[in-house]
């Protein structure tokens, strides 16, 4: 289990990391067949520092931290979450960029 400091600089480097994104895909696959859904399944990015993100039932982000040898942590992330969180993002761009 990782201590507070260690998740809160995860935090902050997942902040950075969607802040840096020149895209983000986020949508919503009612009745998708299966085989779509193992295609989006198997598509991991890794984002840095032991991080992964794929997405999870067609729908979902699920952001995993791994070490070398198994997974560490697993977040998901339904669609409002992630727009939340993208909102927050945004103000905190705003906030940093108009001073």
């Amino acid at each position: 289990m990782k201590d507070k400091n260690k998740k809160r600089n995860d935090l902050e480097d997942l902040k950075r990391a969607l802040d840096e994104s020149k895209n983000i895909f986020v949508t919503n696959h009612e009745k998708m067949k299966n085989n779509q859904d193992f295609q989006l399944r198997i598509f991991r990015k890794y984002i840095g520092d032991g991080v992964y993100l794929e997405v999870d039932c067609g729908y979902k982000l699920k952001l995993t931290t791994e070490d070398c040898v198994s997974t560490i942590d697993e977040i998901y992330l339904e669609p409002e979450v992630i727009a939340a969180l993208l909102k927050y993002i945004e103000s905190v761009k705003e906030l940093y960029c108009a001073s």
